[in-house]
């Protein structure tokens, strides 16, 4: 770990010693030839112009499938959005545990679910929202992800120091593991392309000099939505204490910002926050589209409920719901615990730079949430960029590319349209295993391995 924000001069960063693609390595194997790599690169430069009208085709297809269809109205996860900064600036529960404040008896009855599972400050930001009729919403805001996009693939190119040697491959790597989950995450209008640019900023300004500025994006992205807090015990073991103090200054402002509004209310309201998230989880631990480690463990002990009804389906065992949710949970966390430790060991110890092991940390927290969709995957954006890097390098060995095809087979075949295999796949925990891999690939690779990049 550092002892200070920024390397002294001249300090030498795990990330840089010379090329050795062409060497092998006797711990790891040998690297693909580059010739190879030079072919595929070629092979993908001359199909970049039909896949360029393919990602046109498919963000058109999803615009008319968000604002045009009859039930636009009733159509993504935005709508929670809109809802949630209404009743912000009308003063009303965001959680619905109390009575809303109308005056008609029979409105008064109290609701114990809701949609909006975000912090208040949140819902104050999207106060624009409310006045914006929700088809022209939802376009706006399909094209505000996919501008955040396009930026934070921009910006992920900057967390190595040189750009990638073969761009296209670079890009397909990417495209490879996130591309199911960009489409997921752009057809639901979610948050986790804006998350994913705030993220990748964060990584990138605190590991080059500018860590007050990257402590505020990763405040901005936690306050969001805090499913990356592990962000904060990373940069509390890696001692940059300028980012950290940015970070919970910005999200502890951002709570206080929104106090006036509620007045001696505002406590309930956070209360009924963090007794939501908890019920919120339990009712969906047993789906089998829940990529959360501790749902991955509990479907393996106690079954996996399609949808989060009915019978449960057995896996390993069928132990009782009760016994099989806190000791998944347990399992789980200490999973995570270890997996943190040990990445701070290699960060102390060269190998891995400080960079490079803060976005490998996003790959933990989305195993460590009790809530991880496919759309989350997202934010993966900061590691799977590392690993392109090393693919696009040429130093990534035959092990690692047939470890990367692994991950990208268990994050795409896990899906409902390929039937029982990846209905199985998915309920057997295939995608909190593919994360796994990205963690151990992005905290694992040799230096002599990895591109140079941020210290």
């Amino acid at each position: 770990m550092s002892t200070s924000d920024e390397p002294g001069p001249g300090a030498a960063t795990p990330d840089s010693e010379p090329d050795s693609a062409q060497e092998p390595r006797p711990e790891t194997g040998a690297a693909l030839p580059l010739g190879r790599l030079d072919r595929l690169e070629g092979v993908l430069r001359a199909l970049r112009w039909p896949a360029l009208i393919a990602v046109v085709t498919l963000v058109a297809v999803l615009g008319y499938r968000a604002t045009l269809r009859s039930n636009a109205a009733t159509r993504g996860d935005t709508r929670f959005y809109q809802r949630g900064a209404q009743r912000f600036w009308e003063g009303e529960s965001l959680y619905y545990f109390r009575p809303a404040r109308e005056t008609e008896p029979s409105q008064l009855l109290a609701r114990k679910a809701t949609a909006y599972t975000y912090l208040p400050p949140t819902a104050g930001f999207l106060g624009w929202t409310i006045s914006i009729p929700y088809r022209v919403l939802r376009g706006l805001w399909l094209f505000a992800a996919c501008l955040a996009l396009w930026f934070g693939v921009g910006v992920a190119r900057q967390l190595g120091r040189a750009p990638p040697q073969r761009p296209w491959l670079w890009v397909a790597v990417l495209a490879l593991l996130l591309g199911r989950f960009v489409v997921n995450d752009l057809g639901h209008g979610q948050t986790n392309a804006f998350l994913a640019l705030l993220l990748v900023l964060g990584i990138r300004d605190v590991y080059s000099e500018r860590p007050l500025r990257g402590g505020v994006w990763i405040g901005l992205a936690l306050v969001i939505k805090p499913t990356s807090w592990l962000l904060l015990p990373w940069l509390l073991l890696d001692r940059r204490w300028r980012a950290l103090g940015a970070a919970c200054a910005v999200g502890l402002g951002a709570l206080l910002i929104c106090w006036p509004l509620y007045g001696g209310h505002y406590l309930e309201e956070l209360q009924d926050w963090f007794r939501l998230m908890p019920e919120f989880a339990n009712a969906v631990s047993a789906r089998p589209d829940n990529a959360s480690l501790a749902s991955s463990f509990q479907r393996l002990l106690a079954g996996s409920v399609s949808r989060g009804v009915g019978e449960p389906e057995r896996l390993l065992g069928l132990l009782d719901l009760s016994l099989a949710r806190p000791v998944a949970r347990v399992a789980a966390t200490l999973s995570v615990a270890l997996g943190l430790g040990w990445l701070a060991w290699r960060k102390t110890r060269g190998g891995v730079s400080g960079a490079r092991a803060a976005a490998a940390v996003l790959a933990l927290s989305a195993l460590l949430s009790p809530v991880t969709w496919k759309a989350h995957f997202v934010v993966l954006l900061a590691p799977v960029a590392f690993l392109a890097f090393d693919f696009a390098s040429g130093r990534a060995s035959r092990r690692r590319w047939v470890a990367l095809l692994a991950a990208g087979a268990l994050f795409l075949l896990p899906s409902r349209g390929l039937g029982a295999l990846g209905s199985g796949l998915e309920a057997w925990g295939g995608l909190s295993l593919g994360l796994v891999l990205i963690f151990f690939l992005c905290a694992t690779s040799p230096s002599a391995e990895e591109p140079p990049s941020l210290a």
